[in-house]
């Protein structure tokens, strides 16, 4: 099959090098990709943070977005409702400071 020793040798390093890179750069993906406790609590206080500060009558009444409208969408209307109350605490944990 192989005619002498060095050619096995070589198909062995080439091996070993092929696995180890694989591995490496799995380990890459996985480094980059990790998704822990912090990183979702970072994002969940940014989008909080991102629907506290739309206003109201440039932005949302303008996507039926506010408490008042009585679209028939229960869905719309649910997370109108939310938007309001992340407001409506933003504003008043901001006049305690």
């Amino acid at each position: 099959m192989y005619s002498n020793i060095n050619e096995v040798k070589f198909r062995n390093i080439l091996i070993i090098v092929g696995v180890a890179s694989l591995f490496s750069l799995n380990m890459y993906i996985f480094e980059e990709m990790a998704f822990g406790l912090y990183s979702l609590l970072e994002s969940t206080i940014l989008f909080v943070n991102a629907l506290a500060v739309l206003n109201r009558d440039r932005f949302l009444r303008k996507i039926g977005l506010v408490p008042e409208s009585k679209s028939g969408n229960d869905k719309l209307l649910g997370l109108a409702n939310f938007i309001h109350s992340i407001q409506t605490y933003r504003k008043h944990d901001s006049q305690n400071l």
